[in-house]
């Protein structure tokens, strides 16, 4: 059995290696450090019975890249992060994970939850699934991206060559979907749900 850790703390990677060898010790591990190291495992000819992978090392651009993942591969993809709100976790199962995790959670958990990914289960928290899931269309991610970015209807419509209505009913949709009153809250819940790193203008 091959298993893939992909985080960029040692001391992680070194504690849930030592987790997984004590339980199955006949389990394969590779570990690696950023997106671009798990693109090139996916790359080779091994093939991974499940890949563990922290949503903020280098190159994960945060819900974006578990799509992008999702897509190149058919291995259960498990989250496991520090970021623990219910909104991101649902919005990491949607764009193709099989399990989240807080790295919050105790050892018990985590490996049990292994375990049911690699029986072709899946795994959310109790809290997370009291939850409406977040599915976010291209355009909307496209538009939210703008947001945080501080641009304003106008330059969004310039940018995506939409009109300015067609933007103001994009916003009223995605504020009332991240459950926020003003753009500024969305801009902050877009940085975690899609792995930007900007400063908001407005």
């Amino acid at each position: 059995m091959n298993i893939l850790i992909a985080d960029d703390h040692n001391l992680f990677r070194e504690g849930i290696s030592s987790l997984i060898n004590n339980a199955m010790p006949d389990a394969q591990l590779t570990c690696v450090e950023s997106l671009a190291d798990i693109e090139g495992q996916l790359e080779s000819a091994t093939h991974y019975h499940i890949i563990l992978v922290d949503l903020s090392m280098p190159g994960m651009h945060g819900v974006r890249s578990i799509r992008k993942l999702a897509e190149q591969t058919t291995s259960p993809l498990l989250v496991i992060s520090a970021e623990e709100s219910p909104e991101t976790m649902q919005a990491c199962m949607s764009a193709g994970a099989s399990g989240y995790l807080p790295k919050s959670s105790d050892t018990d958990l985590m490996l049990q939850t292994i375990q049911s990914l690699l029986a072709g289960g899946q795994y959310m928290s109790a809290e997370a699934r009291k939850h409406k899931p977040l599915k976010i269309s291209h355009r909307q991610e496209e538009v939210l991206m703008c947001i945080a970015e501080g641009k304003s209807n106008r330059e969004i419509a310039d940018v995506l060559n939409i009109t300015e209505g067609t933007v103001k009913q994009y916003v009223s949709v995605l504020l009332r979907m991240l459950d926020v009153d003003n753009r500024t809250r969305a801009a902050a819940k877009a940085k975690k749900l899609l792995g930007l790193n900007v400063n908001p203008e407005a």
